[in-house]
């Protein structure tokens, strides 16, 4: 216990580079910067908000985050239940943070939920199937 204080101190074995470092008992700084504790919040862009809707004409699947469109699937349609799946843009400034995985298999989802079966000339939906092989299913 330090005669300065109720608190009790210990050295630090480490050492600080001034040598005067000292640890409390776990009542101090985390020790991460405060620009890092930001990372541990939610993300505002979660899966949950992607909202994903077929257009009218059947032709396109578009995915929007807080109303603004983030994303298109380009599709052509046979008929007969089967979906070509030509195409997939993601708008650049959501990219890198799974909002167009999650777009695929929302879409993935909602053609399996419809009975759809489907042909994939996309090379990122191609990838995705190959890193999510429980939509393999889906092909006809």
């Amino acid at each position: 216990m330090n005669a300065d204080n109720s608190t009790n101190e210990f050295p630090d074995a480490a050492g600080y580079p001034d040598g005067k470092g000292t640890l409390d008992e776990g009542t101090g700084s985390s020790g991460v910067p405060a620009e890092a504790e930001e990372l541990n919040e939610p993300s505002t862009d979660r899966d949950a908000d992607i909202v994903v809707t077929a257009d009218d004409s059947g032709d396109a699947f578009r995915a929007t985050l807080g109303g603004e469109e983030i994303a298109v699937m380009h599709v052509t349609r046979d008929g007969e239940g089967v979906v070509t799946l030509t195409s997939t843009v993601v708008d650049p400034a959501v990219r890198d943070r799974g909002i167009g995985t999650s777009f695929i298999a929302h879409v993935l989802d909602q053609l399996r939920d419809s009975g759809a079966t489907i042909v994939v000339e996309c090379s990122m939906v191609e990838a995705f199937i190959g890193d999510n092989p429980e939509y393999e299913s889906l092909r006809a």
